[in-house]
């Protein structure tokens, strides 16, 4: 609870790599890995993270961040972009080879379905935009 208010330019790279162990801690399948990520509030911190929004810190919040944040204002846009997709990598991945509903049902218990869709579009918007467009 409460995970993204701290996610800024300073610490969005750490973000991402805790979702890229995630996304392979349960890869392969590892099935005992995805139960026990369903059993975590991992959902609900990945629905948080997916609606983070890649705006630029105001002057005060950037004041508080530190003399590095010139050099990663530029980026932050980016490696939030990157963070979002790290996340649905590591939903992805509790879903690979499932063959019954527990984890699914857990999932869909912590995440908002059209929200979820939406901010899929979003990044595929970004990434893909041509899929998109066929997909319509």
């Amino acid at each position: 609870d409460g995970l993204t208010p701290n996610i800024n330019p300073l610490n969005v790279s750490f973000a991402r790599a805790a979702m890229d162990a995630l996304a392979e801690f349960v890869q392969n399948p590892c099935r005992q890995n995805q139960r026990a990520l369903a059993d975590t509030k991992l959902c609900a911190c990945a629905s948080q993270i997916l609606d983070i929004r890649g705006d630029v810190p105001t002057l005060s919040e950037a004041s508080l961040l530190g003399g590095e944040l010139a050099a990663l204002l530029g980026d932050y846009e980016w490696a939030v972009n990157e963070l979002k997709s790290s996340t649905v990598t590591a939903l992805l991945a509790m879903l690979e080879c499932v063959d019954n509903r527990y984890i699914p049902e857990r999932m869909l218990a912590s995440l908002d379905a059209s929200q979820l869709i939406d901010n899929v579009n979003s990044l595929l918007r970004i990434y893909n935009p041509s899929l998109l467009a066929q997909l319509k």
